[in-house]
């Protein structure tokens, strides 16, 4: 069942029908000693990358996809090592954008949410473009929902 989105959801691992696994690394610590504001984008763009490549169809010939959007929140302090579960879900879709949903993980704490939103982009226009039927189902099938057995990612193919 498909749920009213609400960011705060991201919070809860038990709606996501992908989790990431990915292992700290000591360069991902800045001077503080916690995991540096900016690696965070990196952990999601990790999780959205390696769904996108094993659980989503092809985008068509002459497409492409950009960032137009990412938004992070920091809940708490997050320091290494350890093993990181990088929820990942499809909270909104329209004409030419989809928006992922993310929560950052550790032993069952959420340490950061964040989305980001892509473009479907018409290679031949530089613009928008329609997203197509095909990859719209694709990520129909990863909305934000309540998920007995996610899929768990742990390596890249």
């Amino acid at each position: 069942m498909t749920i009213a989105y609400d960011i705060k959801l991201l919070k809860d691992i038990t709606l996501f029908p992908v989790i990431v696994r990915e292992n700290m690394r000591f360069r991902d610590t800045d001077g503080n000693g916690h995991v540096n504001n900016a690696v965070y984008a990196t952990y999601l763009e990790l999780a959205r990358g390696r769904t996108r490549r094993q659980l989503l169809s092809a985008r068509p010939a002459g497409t492409a996809s950009v960032v137009g959007k990412q938004l992070i929140n920091y809940l708490r302090e997050l320091h290494y090592p350890g093993v990181l579960d990088i929820g990942t879900a499809i909270v909104h879709v329209t004409r030419s954008t989809w928006t992922w949903g993310h929560g950052v993980f550790k032993d069952g704490v959420c340490y950061a949410t964040g989305e980001v939103t892509m473009v479907m982009i018409d290679k031949s226009a530089r613009k928008a473009g329609e997203i197509p039927k095909e990859f719209r189902d694709s990520l129909e099938k990863l909305r934000l929902k309540k998920t007995e057995s996610p899929i768990i990612i742990t390596s890249d193919v």
